[in-house]
């Protein structure tokens, strides 16, 4: 590089640092005065307050899986656990109970306002899964105290909803089965009576063979009228007997599954009103419009520079 290239660098740089020299009372004046306007403006922002509540999913769905293994659960059941808390279900309830529409100032004539509502929901309660596998949430309102409720009280939708939905086919199961076992039960009653009958005509007294009563075919041999009816029946009511027996065991099993709750999420952290304001910021606010005003002045000013330059040459 020659001595003359770089004088000539040089030369431009300083021409450079000119215009803006020359306009530096327009750069300051225009910096500071951004800066008081946004001081001024962020004043009168409303501001905004967070409270965030944190839970850990379940491992395990049953009350003897958890106490076999009382652990907490995955990446799975904690993404599992957000899906929920996103559901248009608790949306929509908490909307509902603290009148949310009325203050997001949702119009609703508008045939958009669903949209508009779901939008500045989104915004102000929000869901996250830290590292360690748990999931918070948090809710940001003018409101110390809403913000807090609104945690607290989709902390408590979280169980009653999983309950409803992991019983909804052990539910359905039960009323099948329950149809089932009685149907089976009234046949084995059917094929007991039909028994009785035919031993009462026999001459031999009636006798009851569904509570524990050993019938087997050295009984039959020592009947006056034996005959093959009989056996068939009798052969007939133990494989019907079983049958009913497992549906019984199956039908309450399911029955005491629809009747006890399931294991609870573990709550780590109820939400308490924080009265420290998250938004906005006046470092933020005076940092951003000192620096955009700043940089925004810096290249006006050579636009403008290079403009007159340009007239001034073709003139």
């Amino acid at each position: 590089m020659t001595t003359q290239s770089i004088s000539k660098e040089q030369k431009d740089s300083i021409d450079f640092l000119k215009i803006f020299y020359n306009q530096r009372k327009f750069i300051l004046l225009a910096t500071l005065t951004a800066t008081i306007l946004a001081s001024i403006i962020t004043f009168f922002i409303r501001p905004e307050y967070i409270s965030s509540g944190t839970v850990f999913p379940t491992l395990n769905n049953s009350l003897e899986g958890t106490i076999d293994n009382p652990s907490f659960g995955y990446d799975i059941e904690a993404d599992r656990l957000i899906q929920i808390l996103y559901s248009k279900e608790v949306q929509d309830t908490v909307v509902k109970r603290f009148n949310l529409i009325q203050y997001f100032e949702i119009d609703t004539t508008d045939v958009r306002w669903r949209d508009d509502l779901k939008r500045k929901y989104s915004k102000a309660v929000y869901f996250s899964r830290s590292p360690y596998i748990s999931v918070a949430i948090s809710a940001q309102t003018w409101d110390p105290e809403l913000s807090a409720n609104i945690v607290n009280t989709m902390i408590k939708m979280i169980d009653p909803i999983r309950n409803r939905m992991l019983k909804s086919n052990v539910e359905l199961a039960t009323t099948v089965l329950h149809k089932q076992y009685f149907e089976k039960k009234k046949s084995v009653d059917s094929i007991v009576a039909e028994i009785s009958a035919i031993r009462a005509q026999s001459g031999n007294p009636p006798i009851s063979i569904s509570h524990n009563q050993e019938f087997t075919f050295s009984n039959i041999e020592k009947m006056r009228n034996n005959n093959t009816r009989l056996e068939e029946l009798v052969n007939r009511y133990f494989s019907e007997e079983a049958l009913m027996n497992d549906l019984k065991m199956r039908y309450e099993k399911a029955k005491n599954i629809c009747e006890r709750p399931m294991p609870a999420i573990y709550v780590l952290d109820l939400a308490s009103p924080s009265y420290k304001k998250v938004y906005p910021s006046f470092l933020i606010n005076i940092l951003i419009a000192a620096m955009g005003t700043f940089l925004f002045s810096l290249m006006g000013v050579y636009i403008k520079d290079r403009f007159q330059m340009l007239r001034i040459h073709f003139s």
